[in-house]
């Protein structure tokens, strides 16, 4: 178990390394739009994001992996305008706070694992605009090894390409504050005949993603 502190604003949690699709979707997160953050004596597992079923399913996974009766509460953040789920826990902090190549043994435990992983990946940094379905990241490595678990699950994707530049400007849509790219970012595509076999392998929880999905993967066939 963690070890509490009289002092600290943390929780007393229980975290066991052990391989589930719960575990997969958090280390998904992580390795997507989640937040890892350490301060005093917190060590914090941070997700905001628009999409409150998104945030509702990392709160449920986040509450499984560390033995809790209940999930986390899922609050809104009117200054963020976003859904927020936060959550601490020194073992998970310590056991995500690594490459993501070390995380393997617990993404391709099974193929329930493997898809919870892209799922949760997906949530994060996918999107689909008609039969494009497309994820983003900045980290060429990790978008092969999504690639290859795509792949594993019978779902064919095309080959990952640059789409932005580092030094090239980003809009923030939320305030309108223009950011240089840090690094340049890629991205891959499900083979348009693979949206069905996405769909049904993989999928979104993200309700606005899975009702696009559904639409375009009606007539999509292997």
């Amino acid at each position: 178990m963690d070890s509490w502190n009289p002092q600290s604003n943390g929780r007393l949690n229980s975290f066991l390394a052990n391989p589930t699709p719960e575990l997969a979707y958090v280390i998904g997160v992580i390795l997507s739009d989640g937040n890892l953050n350490i301060h005093a004596y917190s060590a914090e597992l941070i997700l905001a994001v628009t999409d409150y079923e998104f945030a509702e399913e990392f709160s449920r996974c986040l509450g499984i992996v560390l033995q809790r009766k209940h999930p986390y509460t899922v609050r809104w953040h009117a200054r963020k305008n976003r859904w927020v789920v936060q959550g601490s826990s020194v073992l998970l902090y310590n056991f995500l706070h690594r490459d993501w190549r070390n995380f393997r043994k617990w993404i391709e435990h099974c193929d329930k694992c493997t898809a919870s992983f892209l799922k949760a990946f997906y949530d994060g940094e996918g999107c689909i605009s008609g039969r494009h379905l497309m994820v983003f990241n900045t980290d060429m490595g990790l978008l092969l090894y999504a690639k290859h678990l795509l792949n594993s699950l019978g779902v064919g994707t095309l080959e990952p390409r640059l789409v932005s530049l580092a030094g090239t400007s980003l809009k923030d849509p939320r305030t309108g504050k223009l950011y240089k790219r840090r690094k340049d970012c890629y991205r891959i595509d499900v083979q348009g005949s693979y949206l069905a076999r996405f769909k049904t392998q993989v999928g979104f929880t993200i309700n606005r993603k899975k009702a696009r999905l559904e639409y375009y993967a009606r007539n999509s066939r292997v």
